[in-house]
């Protein structure tokens, strides 16, 4: 490995200090985008703020909850580490805040930098996601953001969700030869009596993966229904101590077309912040359910999967707009 503030030459991975490695390349020029060097465009910035005011004129109408998420880059939150030092700044601050300041009725958490920023043990070392303690600190700022009282639950269960991994290498510890392994406290599925998730076993790549849980020993009565990446996929085993039912779509889009038959009390919108290098419109979408087939993608759904769909979707309503 390279010192900090150094790039490997055979992979996008910046070494910083005390081990912690940073997407620096790769398909959305990271490093790039937090120095400046590449900027979003203006089309895409229009786009992602049309998007947002459309998702929360939906819900409101429908009276859903609703809540956007961008995920605080690990380059950003913790840029001390990375050797890059002042050079590094928020690819949502510097692109996308000015443009989001001017929409009315937002919550204030839809980039939580604040709560991340410097916060070593909110991170894995070897990967880009969040550790088991910045997984609960943002799933306490979620609920608390909807009104829910979910924090004594939340942290009394963290036990159930997390786990200790001796030599637990990340997306970011894969790209070396051996591969870079650490001891982490990651989150895990966890299966407390009468507990179920399972997922369609979507292959080849990840959008078009649908995942159901349902919890009867959930905090709540509510219906989650989350469009997103691997940050809220990565949350979902905490998140069932809050929720009853949760639908899970990995997407860049929000897909409305699985509302009325999912009928959810909350809709979350999340994606990391490196796909803010370019936005496109919600109506550029698939149908969900048709994207495995149109894309080629064969699927090995868990045995359970039936069942939970069963219980979870109204089927005659999936032919509502």
């Amino acid at each position: 490995m390279t010192g900090p503030g150094e790039i490997e030459g055979v992979n996008p991975v910046l070494a910083g200090e005390d081990g912690y490695l940073f997407l620096a390349k790769g398909a959305h020029n990271v490093l790039d985008l937090c120095q400046g060097t590449h900027r979003a465009t203006e089309a895409s910035v229009r786009t992602f703020g049309d998007n947002l005011r459309t998702r929360r004129d939906y819900c409101a109408r429908h009276g859903i909850a609703f809540r956007q998420v961008v995920f605080p880059e690990k380059l950003v939150a913790l840029s001390d580490l990375s050797g890059m030092g002042a050079d590094i700044r928020s690819i949502y601050e510097r692109n996308y805040a000015a443009h989001v300041a001017g929409i009315q009725g937002l919550p204030n958490d839809i980039y939580p930098l604040r709560l991340m920023e410097g916060r070593k043990d909110f991170f894995l070392k070897t990967d880009t996601h969040y550790s088991a303690g910045g997984i609960l600190a943002l799933a306490e700022l979620l609920c608390t953001s909807l009104g829910l009282d979910a924090t004594d639950t939340l942290r009394a269960g963290q036990g159930k969700v997390a786990q200790r991994q001796a030599e637990f290498v990340g997306d970011l510890g894969n790209k070396f030869t051996p591969p870079v392994s650490e001891s982490a406290v990651t989150c895990a599925p966890f299966r407390p009596p009468r507990f179920n998730m399972a997922s369609n076993g979507v292959m080849r790549g990840n959008d078009g993966l649908m995942i159901l849980s349902e919890t009867p020993d959930s905090l709540t009565d509510k219906v989650l229904l989350i469009f997103g990446d691997s940050f809220f996929r990565q949350m979902l085993p905490i998140l069932t101590l809050v929720f009853r039912k949760i639908v899970f779509c990995r997407t860049r889009f929000f897909q409305a077309e699985l509302v009325p038959a999912v009928a959810p009390d909350v809709i979350f919108y999340g994606q990391a912040e490196r796909y803010l290098s370019g936005c496109r419109p919600d109506d550029d979408r698939e149908n969900f359910l048709s994207y495995a087939w149109a894309n080629g993608k064969p699927m090995q759904p868990q045995e359970n999967f039936h069942a939970l769909w069963s219980r979870i979707f109204d089927r005659k309503k999936l032919l509502q707009g």
